[in-house]
């Protein structure tokens, strides 16, 4: 039987492999220039995500365990699935921007920066154009140099170039998992530094903040294949590779958009990291969007019951193998029916 192209885990995906690979031996000479510069933008960047991982590692799984309803241990039964902050960039990555120069990347790390000096340049110029000399405060210089002009000249030109490149679209056009990833054949979660220092530059938010967003999305992948539903029972595993790509991305994404909400207080920026990334991203990283809301008078309304919705098609899809997304989106609109004609009104994952 041909292999479905579009299933999470077929051996042409790169984290289907049974064993995980070993970063430096696929390391090339591009990656070497890539790390060096990335060491030059911030040299802490390595141990930051390592770091900040292990701060947040237990708090994650807390969260998707009580969410998700669904554990790696029961009793004296404990699945590991240990985690690894590993240097290089998966295949997936590396097709899409093989094309780019690796000393490109000093400058479009500093994309934001850039965006925000032009927008400030033409603040600045717009208030000495709008203002009659003699009514200019002693304290600020009574005149505009000419070498501001040629400033905003320059830095908007390198800006228009910088998103010729189209960094962002790249990245949304990517379908697996390439900040990090979940072998699970192995089991084993990989977190890959220099792809989450090289998008959070681009996307302007902190590493600390997209490492707490990518470890959760690959973590709940984990939970939703080996956790234990209350009958002790998981995702058989070659079932779980043979689901689309929208069931087994979806889930993770939705765990992650409520955890980054159940995080809001304790650590904010994650919440807008998560969103900021998926507003690049596209298909099955979107598809969860849609499973919190509720079709009333030709409105999208949101679906306080979301979580508890989501949890029981879970459960459906682990034990009838599904892999198919239509039978998937069939299962909420069944569950979200039976929920609503009870007395069940659960806030917990509700989004």
């Amino acid at each position: 039987m041909a292999e479905n192209p579009f299933s999470f885990g077929g051996e042409h995906r790169y984290y289907g492999s049974r064993t995980a690979p070993d970063p430096a031996a696929a390391s090339s000479g591009a990656t070497g220039e890539i790390a060096a510069l990335l060491k030059e933008y911030d040299p802490e960047l390595e141990r930051r995500v390592s770091r900040l991982f292990r701060q947040w590692n237990n708090v994650l799984r807390d969260q998707l365990r009580n969410e998700m309803g669904l554990r790696l241990s029961i009793g004296d039964e404990t699945q590991a699935v240990p985690v690894r902050v590993v240097p290089g960039f998966p295949a997936p990555f590396q097709n899409a921007f093989e094309g780019i120069p690796p000393g490109l990347w000093r400058f479009l790390l500093r994309l934001p920066a850039l965006e925000a000096a032009v927008k400030g340049l033409d603040s600045v110029m717009n208030i000495y154009s709008g203002i009659r000399s003699d009514a200019i405060p002693d304290q600020v210089p009574a005149f505009l140099p000419p070498s501001v002009a040629d400033a905003r000249a320059f830095c908007g030109h390198l800006f228009s170039v910088l998103q010729r490149i189209e960094v962002g679209q790249k990245l949304g056009g990517i379908s697996e998992d390439v900040l990090g990833a979940y072998f699970f054949r192995v089991p084993e979660v990989h977190l890959y530094w220099m792809v989450i220092g090289l998008v959070a530059g681009v996307l302007g938010i902190t590493a600390e903040s997209l490492t707490v967003v990518v470890a959760t999305h690959e973590l709940a992948h984990a939970y939703s294949h080996l956790g234990r539903d209350i009958d002790g029972k998981k995702w058989e595993t070659e079932a779980f590779a043979r689901a689309d790509l929208n069931i087994v991305e979806g889930i993770a994404q939705f765990y992650t958009e409520v955890v980054s909400r159940k995080l809001e207080t304790r650590n904010p920026a994650v919440l807008p990291a998560y969103q900021k990334l998926t507003e690049i991203q596209q298909g099955p990283y979107r598809v969860h969007q849609e499973w919190a809301k509720q079709k009333s008078a030709g409105k999208d309304t949101p679906m306080p019951q979301a979580g508890e919705i989501v949890r029981a098609t879970i459960v459906q899809c682990r034990s009838r193998q599904v892999s198919d997304y239509r039978v998937m989106q069939q299962i909420i609109e069944s569950s979200a029916k039976q929920l609503a004609g009870s007395s069940i009104t659960p806030e917990r994952g509700a989004v």
